[in-house]
């Protein structure tokens, strides 16, 4: 038998979402803000949905019929998006799927050198305690650059001798571009060298005398002063007192200077000035002798000679020890 059933249905065929294209994702820096993920367009009245693996990253993102921008993601792995109807919940997978990776950062390494040195010298070195190949290594001194960059060998680097006073860091590039500063830092500063002051005095003097003195014409507190002769220290270094120096009599001869150190920097200064001490030979001795031993009152005397005379030698005869007369050249 059969019969007719009363009532009808009807069957709507709803149209899926358009489809549109994922894009960027890409990789990124420790430390830094990640990268965006998003569509090339969009529909009105369709729900985007971002999808990390299988779970959903973030809220829902309502169509606007232009781009879409999910923001800046940081977890690694692979991104798709899926777009639901609102009306209909119709739904489809967008176009492809993009990852984000996490690049590696530089090791750290710490920096090393520095510490005092004197006005004058070359400056400490500054170095790095390890380094990677590949990874490019910049000084700076107080945030400004200091020479080229260093390529890391996988040992120390040394950035060699520095002269300015301040704190110096470095940072590490790697072949990524990521960077990261290095632990520590090296501070440089600079001692001053004692003040210059002028070697006086010296001269010449007559053999067998007790030398001439060599002074100094000011001294500073706390520096040690060193007399030289030819370069070669001679007698006890002299403590400054703030006024002038007297190493006391000299007898050698040649050329005298002096050098000047602070006892608790070690820095050295040579002072201005050279002076020579010299001795004078004597005259050559000759005889007095006299045409008699006494004479007759009224008369004119005795006749002192001398048996000998070099020119530019003044003679004086004396009477005990009272001149007699004036020098006889």
């Amino acid at each position: 038998c059969i019969g007719n059933m009363s009532g009808s249905a009807t069957v709507d065929n709803y149209p899926l979402p358009a489809v549109h294209a994922v894009t960027g994702g890409g990789n990124y820096c420790p430390g830094t803000t990640g990268v965006h993920i998003g569509l090339d367009g969009s529909d009105a009245g369709v729900n985007y949905a971002l999808y990390h693996g299988t779970s959903i990253a973030g809220p829902l993102v309502a169509g606007t019929g232009s781009t879409l921008d999910f923001g800046l993601l940081t977890a690694p792995g692979s991104y798709m998006v899926v777009a639901s109807d609102a009306a209909t919940s119709c739904g489809d997978s967008m176009i492809g799927s993009v990852s984000i990776a996490l690049n590696a950062q530089p090791t750290n390494y710490f920096v090393t050198g520095g510490g005092h040195y004197c006005d004058g010298d070359a400056g400490p070195h500054v170095s790095l305690s390890g380094s990677e190949p590949g990874v490019t290594y910049q000084l700076f001194h107080s945030g400004s650059i200091v020479g080229g960059t260093v390529t890391g060998t996988g040992t120390s680097i040394d950035f060699g001798s520095q002269s300015d006073e301040g704190t110096y860091t470095v940072v590490a590039t790697s072949t990524a571009l990521c960077t990261r500063p290095m632990s520590g830092g090296a501070t440089i500063n600079i001692n001053p060298t004692p003040t210059p002051f002028i070697v006086t005095g010296g001269g010449a003097y007559c053999a067998g005398g007790s030398g001439l003195h060599v002074r100094l014409d000011g001294s500073n507190t706390g520096i040690n002063y060193q007399l030289l002769l030819g370069g070669s220290p001679t007698g006890l270094p002299v403590t400054g007192s703030g006024t002038t120096i007297d190493f006391g009599p000299q007898t050698g001869t040649g050329y005298y200077t002096a050098t000047a150190t602070n006892s608790i920097t070690g820095c050295s200064a040579n002072m201005t000035g050279v002076v020579s001490v010299g001795i004078n030979t004597p005259p050559v001795v000759y005889d007095i002798s006299g045409t008699g031993s006494s004479y007759c009152q009224g008369g004119l005397g005795i006749e002192m000679i001398l048996s000998g005379s070099d020119i530019g030698i003044a003679y004086q005869l004396y009477n005990g020890t009272t001149p007699a007369g004036s020098p006889v050249a």
